[in-house]
């Protein structure tokens, strides 16, 4: 094995053992956007990081202990199941940034609701200025729409497609590298 395996094999390591990201990145002391990006090929994880996957890895490529033995694709079937590891990556990858403007919208819209709206209203209505008033209920609707549209039960929705687009790219990962060894 190289000192630096493909991305899908950290992707298929994940999958069989069910870790996420986040526990991997622990375990190798590296963080969660590291592993992320050496899953998506953009990144080379330290070499200590390599290390301590090197006994995992070995396990991986060993032909499976299933009941079952695994079949051999045929060209057709690795280059489909290559398709679609690499869609389900790059799908997974635009539900993140997406996830990250969600989050980030949620976020500034809260702010609104807890500190703007109660900060100005007084100001607003001491004052009797309509336009003011307008603006800020304007600013109130927007804000309570927004959270709704991507508020926590969004974003938690979000969050299961992409973790099923993760489980989805490291299984055809793992049939890939079974498939090759």
């Amino acid at each position: 094995m190289t000192a630096h395996p493909t991305p899908h094999l950290l992707l298929a390591l994940r999958t069989r053992y069910g870790l996420s990201q986040a526990q991997l990145a622990e375990y190798l002391s590296v963080s969660r956007a590291q592993v992320s990006m050496a899953e998506q090929g953009r990144r080379v994880l330290p070499t200590t990081a390599w290390s301590k996957l090197l006994p995992l890895l070995h396990v991986l490529e060993a032909p499976a202990t299933s009941a079952g033995t695994p079949t051999a694709l045929d060209d057709a079937s690795r280059t489909a199941l290559q398709r679609r590891l690499r869609d389900c990556t790059h799908e997974a990858t635009r539900l993140r940034q997406e996830l990250a403007h969600m989050r980030a919208k949620a976020s500034q819209c809260q702010a609104v609701l807890r500190e703007l709206v109660p900060l100005l209203r007084p100001l607003a209505t001491a004052g009797a200025a309509r336009k003011e008033e307008a603006w800020l209920a304007l600013r109130e609707e927007e804000a309570q729409q927004e959270v709704a549209r991507s508020g926590p039960a969004a974003q938690a929705l979000l969050e299961l497609r992409i973790d099923a687009l993760d489980y989805e790219a490291g299984q055809a990962a793992l049939r890939l590298a079974r498939a090759l060894g």
